[in-house]
């Protein structure tokens, strides 16, 4: 474009930036203030002046652009007759009376703005310490939110190097971005952080955390190895994985995979405060870190993926919890390990999964803000060194004021959990507990409960410590705000209970426990459920999901849509079976086919299996022929665990055979207890 056609009004309205300048390097140096919630910087981007031109265009959104310069090879300073600031196409324009010079240059700008909540660019998050709010700072810069904390050209493919520094720290706080701190200085209770220079890398990739506790390492990487012995290990800023733990592939990977990728790496991240920053003395602790940090990934899944309600998929996993810790053959949470050998046996569900259920248990009887400000004090009393359960405890106790040690010595060194039988007398719950066992063997073990119940509505909560065989609460201690429920529960008794009243105990299953209700009762539970006064857990059955995706769907209905279908398959459901060889067909067809996706896929493979048999094996060779045409991990892992659906004892055997083959590999086939 030559330089007479060049006008301001032809920048406006623009998809894309023009192609004057590209930058090579930015200087960057932001001033926080965190008390006012605002910042001001400065950046220094070396640029490239391709083109004659009196105009730089480059992005910025809500900033105060106060100074200008730029700096030709030849020494020149250049000021802009005109800064525009265009809100509407998120662009800054700086007007100059002469044409720049071609050839490198550097651009200095100096701006300021506000620390947003709007969760994008550089924005401002809140933590508790010692009971007072505080502000941290964050950065969320993907897709096109760089230019909002700094002018810069935001566009992927414009990559540079990033110098960071950052200034007006609080000196108790800790500065990340995405290298090593080469420098830190302090001036009293402030500090200059500055970073290491970037690599290559485009404005969207760019990252700024301020915050109280801090990332130990300066670096972590993720690696997934081919032949790997277990689903991930948390090596201390070098997390390796198996490449089905890792590894997305769009076309292979269903929304269940997607899912347990995500709280797999969620697991081995948390482990680096958990596990790592602060590690169990002993292997006798060893739930210490996979009980919390199983915990922990779920807690984090959750506030990345609220529309996963990755909660329930938590009940699943403590479902398993509680059906092994019913076995006579169960162990406590804390064994007592002798040899260091033996304990690759205890990484079971009873580490996992109820050592993260009874952490979800506590943090829900001592509530969310005393829990996570006793995880920080632990972390900070303890990090680097080494901690037992007996000092998480007493760290919770001191700052809950409840004898935790007390209540929680009877659920981590005792095996077994109680079932809570419930009933009503007059105006009084009875609760009584007993060891819930498979068998038939009694047992006089008792437990500290933290009980948590509802009256009527979820906004009416009472918690309650069951401290011996049987306890009493009066109904009057449960408040209920609404009039039809005040009227019910002032006339309740064993025989007549009023229509609207019901009571709920384990509010949303946090507890590891089970409850029994007395007939009354557990008529007034199914009464509420039908009215859909509960909140649902179990979400099978709440619509006709059928094969078929519908546009915009959630990842939830993908998920019940392969578990209700997965179902049916195995159970020989005719309809279910007779639908997914019709589609399988149209796979084996044209493996583009919409009608057998990646969700739906496991459905008709166990189908397959289930219809093979020693008289006709079309279904195994199609199988076993897809197998060896596909190179993703988590497909040939997917076709490997449906081939055991066969129920033909031939098959099976000629199934193991093939398993044992150089075909296959074993780290496929062997499915990881939990995570590492």
């Amino acid at each position: 474009m030559e330089l007479e056609e060049q006008k301001l009004e032809q920048f406006k309205g623009q998809a894309r930036l023009p192609e004057f300048a590209v930058p090579r390097r930015y200087n960057l140096t932001i001033k926080l203030d965190l008390s006012a919630c605002t910042f001001s910087g400065s950046v220094l981007i070396d640029v490239f002046i391709n083109g004659v031109t009196k105009f730089l265009v480059l992005n910025a959104l809500e900033l105060v652009i106060s100074q200008v310069s730029f700096t030709s090879s030849h020494k020149q300073k250049y000021v802009p007759s005109d800064i525009v600031v265009d809100g509407d196409d998120e662009i800054l324009v700086l007007v100059f009376e002469e044409a720049l010079d071609v050839g490198y240059g550097a651009l200095e700008i100096e701006f300021s703005g506000v620390l947003n909540e709007q969760l994008k660019g550089l924005y401002r998050c809140t933590y508790f310490d010692e009971g007072e709010k505080k502000n941290m700072v964050a950065t969320q810069f993907e897709v096109v939110d760089a230019r909002r904390c700094f002018p810069c050209w935001d566009e992927p493919a414009l990559k540079a190097t990033f110098k960071i520094t950052l200034e007006s720290i609080p000196s108790e706080l800790t500065a990340l971005s995405n290298m090593p701190i080469s420098e830190e200085k302090h001036h009293e209770h402030l500090k200059t952080v500055h970073f290491e220079e970037s690599l290559l890398m485009s404005t969207y990739l760019v990252a700024i955390v301020v915050l109280l506790n801090a990332y130990p390492l300066p670096k972590l990487d993720m690696v997934a190895v081919p032949e790997f012995s277990d689903a991930a290990m948390e090596n201390f800023g070098l997390i390796t994985f198996c490449e089905t733990e890792l590894l997305q592939d769009d076309l292979h990977s269903a929304a269940a995979n997607v899912q347990r990728l995500t709280i797999v790496v969620a697991h081995e991240v948390a482990h680096h405060w958990f596990g790592n920053l602060v590690t169990m003395g002993w292997w006798t602790h060893l739930w210490l870190k996979e009980g919390v940090a199983t915990w922990v990934s779920y807690l984090v899944t959750d506030r990345l993926f609220p529309e996963w309600k990755i909660w329930n998929r938590f009940l699943q996993q403590t479902t398993g919890g509680l059906r092994m810790d019913a076995l006579g053959q169960s162990h406590p949470i804390e064994v007592e390990i002798h040899n260091a050998q033996s304990v690759l046996e205890y990484f079971d569900a009873i580490c996992y999964r109820k050592g993260s259920a009874v952490i979800r248990m506590l943090q829900n009887y001592l509530g969310d803000e005393v829990f996570q400000k006793s995880l920080i004090s632990y972390m900070k009393k303890y990090a680097f060194k080494n901690a037992n359960t007996e000092e998480l405890w007493s760290v919770l106790s001191e700052t809950s004021g409840v004898e935790v040690n007390k209540i929680m010595d009877t659920w981590t060194k005792q095996k077994g959990y109680p079932v809570i039988s419930v009933k009503l007398n007059d105006h009084t719950l009875v609760f009584e507990q007993t060891q819930f066992l498979s068998s038939a063997l009694d047992s006089d073990a008792l437990w500290l409960v933290p009980l948590t119940l509802s009256l009527c509505s979820y906004n009416n909560q009472k918690r309650f410590l069951l401290e011996a065989k049987v306890g009493n609460m009066e109904i009057e201690d449960v408040s209920c705000s609404s009039d039809v429920c005040s009227s019910q529960t002032t006339n309740s008794n064993e025989e007549n209970i009023g229509e609207s009243w019901w009571i709920k105990i384990n509010i949303h299953q946090a507890g590891f426990y089970r409850v029994k209700y007395d007939d009354n009762l557990a008529a007034q539970l199914r009464k509420a459920i039908a009215s859909n006064s509960l909140s649902a857990t179990d979400e099978f059955g709440k619509q006709k999901l059928g094969w078929d995706a519908t546009p915009g769907e959630s990842q939830l209905n993908a998920l019940i849509r392969e578990e209700v279908l997965t179902a049916l398959a195995c159970f020989d459901h005719p309809p279910t079976k007779v639908e997914a060889i019709k589609r399988f067909q149209a796979y084996l067809e044209d493996r583009n086919t919409s009608l057998l996706p990646v969700d739906t896929r496991k459905v008709a493979y166990i189908a397959v299996m289930r219809n093979a048999s020693s008289s006709d094996r079309t279904g195994l060779h199609c199988l076993r022929k897809i197998y060896r045409e596909v190179d993703a991990v988590q497909e040939k892992t997917r076709i490997l665990r449906c081939m055991a659906s066969c129920p033909d004892p031939v098959i099976v055997s000629e199934t193991l055979d093939f398993m044992l083959t150089d075909e296959t590999n074993w780290d496929l086939i062997i499915k990881k207890w939990e995570m590492r």
